[in-house]
């Protein structure tokens, strides 16, 4: 994969215009990059039969939109089973803007894209096939949130780390100091989360809720439910032809760090609930368009029962040859 920290010029010019415009304007360019190239739903599954592999890929760019928390890990290690490592560019945004010239590392631009993105990131403007397949995950709120937390607890090298340890969850969700803690689902999806552009935007509950779903509906060519991530799995290797799907869970928190969220009081989940009105109306339906995929691909329970029963099989064949 290439590494965004190594140094390569591009023109001053050239970013200098696009990090002049605010992020607001980036967000309307980088969406308009969005509508010209995404490969919609319903194209993806009129093309499934006919389709040849290594054609479709020579043809679209793959951009994994990474939300914190939501399996996002375990399905990059899967993405990385599947596609040419050579094609494949891992960023974050914060290392992207310091160094937007280490994308073109291999001499043009990557065909596949992975990483915590932000609507307002350059490389939209930067990807150069005619089409795009554009995914996520999208997590239960309650739960991502209180992961989280937890994760903070457990990674002493995150700037919001000491934060976590000196609070308790509730504390923590109420602190003008914590991120990601309130609609920060839907206001990634929108853009809204880099420079706390949610605090400017005038839009009411309402109206958020209408526009995360829209972005999530028609911006992206699919998406996966992190509670239904055996099914996500087998949608993903229908729709895209993969066919390393087997997996082990990546980016665990370990055990002693970990909420028990039946231990959380009544009053701790509302206020959680209070500050992700916005997740919770994207995430309601979300899931349910997620099952009605499900169902178009005819993708049921015993199908995802047979299915983990070969992942079970498929880790302990892992473990028996490391013990060996």
């Amino acid at each position: 994969m290439f590494d965004v920290r190594k140094q390569i010029k591009l023109p001053e010019a050239q970013l200098k215009k696009w990090y002049s415009q605010t992020i607001q304007e980036r967000n309307q360019l980088n969406n308009l990059v969005i509508d010209e190239k995404i490969l919609d739903w319903n194209e993806l599954m009129d093309n499934i039969p006919k389709r040849k592999l290594r054609p479709f890929h020579d043809k679209t760019n793959v951009v994994f939109f990474h939300i914190p928390k939501t399996a996002g890990t375990t399905l990059d290690n899967i993405i990385t089973k599947n596609l040419p490592v050579w094609d494949i560019f891992k960023q974050h945004g914060v290392d992207f803007d310091k160094n937007v010239a280490a994308f073109y590392k291999a001499g043009t631009a990557p065909r596949v894209i992975l990483g915590h993105n932000d609507l307002s990131d350059y490389f939209y403007q930067l990807i150069d096939r005619k089409k795009l397949v554009h995914f996520t995950t999208i997590r239960e709120p309650v739960a991502r949130v209180i992961s989280y937390y937890d994760f903070l607890r457990a990674q002493p090298t995150h700037p919001s780390h000491d934060l976590a340890m000196s609070l308790g969850i509730e504390e923590f969700v109420l602190s003008p100091r914590a991120d990601e803690v309130s609609n920060s689902q839907a206001f990634r999806l929108l853009g809204l989360l880099k420079g706390n552009q949610y605090k400017k935007d005038k839009r009411n509950q309402d109206q958020l809720i209408e526009d995360a779903i829209y972005q999530l509906l028609n911006r992206f060519t699919f998406f996966g439910i992190t509670e239904k991530f055996d099914y996500f799995l087998l949608m993903m290797s229908q729709a895209m032809k993969w066919k390393e799907i087997y997996y082990q869970r990546k980016n665990v928190t370990l055990k002693k760090f970990k909420t028990d969220i039946n231990e959380l009081s009544p009053r701790t989940i509302e206020i959680i609930k209070e500050k992700n009105q916005v997740d919770i109306g994207l995430y309601k339906v979300a899931a349910q368009e997620f099952d009605n995929r499900c169902a178009q691909l005819g993708i049921d329970k015993q199908k995802v029962e047979n299915f983990n029963n070969n992942n079970k099989y498929f880790n302990t064949l892992l473990e028996d040859s490391i013990i060996s």
